[in-house]
């Protein structure tokens, strides 16, 4: 009994666990989820931005000046915060997209025995020393 107490626990220490987040070590995920942070900030501070410049157009007198120039300025802040909304939309696409592919190389390479994620191919070519 003892003999497969041993066997047992020296088996459960040989294995490789399962990964189940293995996204987080592939470095373009990992890219791509920053920049869907960054452009999540963006887009709340650029709402925020647009609301405010709104509001001070609609407290301005009619028919000024100023409040046209506001006007066009919200104009032109709704434009790039549609702009960074249409990226972060692409971003999260893309943050899928590299998700799934990472865990199906993941698994492949933990069914072959291999490394993952590979490591970046060197640019010196072997046998020469810089």
């Amino acid at each position: 009994m003892i003999n497969f107490l041993v066997f047992f626990l020296l088996f459960l220490v040989s294995c490789t666990p399962f990964d189940r987040e293995p996204e987080l070590k592939d470095p373009n995920y990992t890219s791509v989820l920053a920049e869907v942070a960054s452009l999540e900030g963006q887009s709340t501070s650029k709402i925020e931005e647009c609301k405010n410049i709104y509001k001070e157009a609609e407290s301005s007198e009619p028919q000024t000046g100023l409040r046209a120039s506001l006007l066009e300025k919200w104009k032109v802040c709704t434009d790039q915060q549609d702009q960074i909304l249409q990226k972060l939309k692409h971003s999260k696409v893309s943050l899928e997209t590299h998700r799934v592919r990472a865990a199906k190389e993941y698994s492949e390479s933990l069914k072959n025995g291999e490394i993952w994620p590979k490591p970046p191919k060197s640019d010196v070519p072997r046998g020469t020393s810089d």
